[in-house]
């Protein structure tokens, strides 16, 4: 599957480049984060790959708690049902 390197997301050409892959946020999302947007995907992106940079998580995990922050944010994802 190929990443998709999300505008903005690291404005700084020294920080580490991050490609997410869209399939998998998607998948994660149940599909409904298609109608986020494009500012609403970077700041859902950001939250997946600062949770799961920290190394103390893992992806799943991260995943996890991005979505959560997702939700309590009002972005329009389908609800955690664990994991």
């Amino acid at each position: 599957m190929d990443g998709m390197r999300i505008p903005g997301l690291l404005t700084d050409p020294d920080d580490i480049r991050v490609n997410l892959n869209l399939e998998l946020i998607l998948a994660h999302a149940g599909g409904s984060y298609a109608t986020a947007s494009p500012e609403e995907m970077r700041d859902y992106a950001l939250g997946v790959w600062m949770a799961y940079s920290g190394g103390a998580l893992t992806a799943t995990e991260a995943i996890s708690k991005a979505r959560r922050y997702a939700l309590s944010v009002g972005l329009p994802i389908a609800a955690d049902t664990g994991g």
